[in-house]
């Protein structure tokens, strides 16, 4: 096994000599880590509805509760599928495409809740 050393990325990880062209699989442990991460807030805001845990928006505001976690709990099962695709995938600007996927999908969905949700 070799040492993945890349000037993008900010974490070392085992690569595995398994590639095609420029995709080549290896495991992200943190990466992984943080989809976990992801998938448990999904659990806790979808399917307990617990949105005390999001301490940024006023719950006296919000007009439909049911549409916000559903909107909420919708972005961290994508992002944490992505991100753990991610952490066993290796391709060529990861971090980046993340890093953009990531801010722009939650930077939508923040402008549509705050045109549409909240009062």
């Amino acid at each position: 096994m070799k040492e993945h050393n890349d000037s993008l990325c900010f974490y070392k990880a085992l690569k595995i000599t398994i590639s095609y062209k420029e995709v080549s699989l290896y495991m992200n442990y943190r990466l992984i880590c943080l989809a976990f991460l992801f998938f448990f807030l999904y659990y806790l805001i979808g399917v307990k509805k617990y949105i005390r845990w999001l301490s940024g928006w006023k719950q006296f505001h919000i007009k439909d509760k049911k549409r916000f976690t559903k909107l909420i709990s919708t972005y961290l099962l994508v992002v944490g599928s992505t991100v753990l695709i991610s952490g066993f995938i290796d391709y060529p600007f990861e971090s980046t495409i993340l890093y953009c996927f990531t801010l722009g999908y939650g930077d939508l969905l923040m402008v549509y809740i705050s045109n549409h949700i909240i009062e």
